[in-house]
């Protein structure tokens, strides 16, 4: 049983992987054409990543008999989620496309990381076997995705703000620094207030 259910894990954080990649190509093709439809769809493939890789925890969580927060692996890959949740949310929300241009190589490059380091999932040392884990590592996913999303903004904002260039290219994908302003105070309120947690 839990050979099978690692195999299923396994399989679908591979596919989750692959669906971030094309996000990612997607977004660098919209960069490039500035078509709508190359926006879509690269949102599109975040929320198929997304939504393999909550089946892939899922079925860690059954296979380990716990929650996956015990290794580094589990925590990038939770992290990586959080991510990906916050670059659907600004994206979408707000209507920045230009938010996947630059969260998704993040995306991509912690995913690659925790594909290099995974592992088969282990039973909980006694230092980790405590409710308070669960709470503790929740609260900084929440906190991690959020900071990462903002740190995302902030680059963005560095670009759009840049003295001496014009509007054109990347700049005129970017909203104005105003209102990343906001955006990039508010997805940090809410990282500092988790982390806090």
């Amino acid at each position: 049983m839990f050979h099978k259910v690692y195999a299923v894990e396994s399989n679908f954080f591979t596919l989750a992987f692959i669906a971030y990649v094309l996000s990612l190509a997607a977004f660098f093709s919209f960069f490039w054409t500035r078509s709508d439809r190359s926006a879509r769809l690269g949102y599109l493939l975040t929320t198929a990543g997304l939504l393999l890789q909550l089946v892939s925890l899922i079925a860690r969580s059954i296979a380990a008999g716990r929650w996956p927060f015990a290794n580094l692996y589990e925590f990038i890959s939770l992290m990586t989620f959080g991510i990906a949740a916050g670059t659907l949310i600004v994206g979408l929300r707000y209507r920045i496309a230009a938010t996947g241009i630059f969260a998704t190589p993040l995306l991509v490059g912690l995913m690659a990381y925790a594909f290099s380091i995974k592992k088969a999932p282990e039973a909980l040392v006694p230092a980790l076997q405590s409710y308070w884990l669960q709470f503790h590592v929740a609260t900084a996913i929440l906190a991690y995705g959020a900071f990462a999303i903002s740190c995302a903004l902030g680059a963005m904002y560095l670009v759009k703000d840049r003295p001496g260039t014009p509007q054109t290219g990347l700049k005129a994908l970017i909203p104005e620094t105003g209102h990343l302003e906001r955006l990039i105070y508010g997805t940090i309120v809410f990282g500092f207030a988790f982390q806090t947690l």
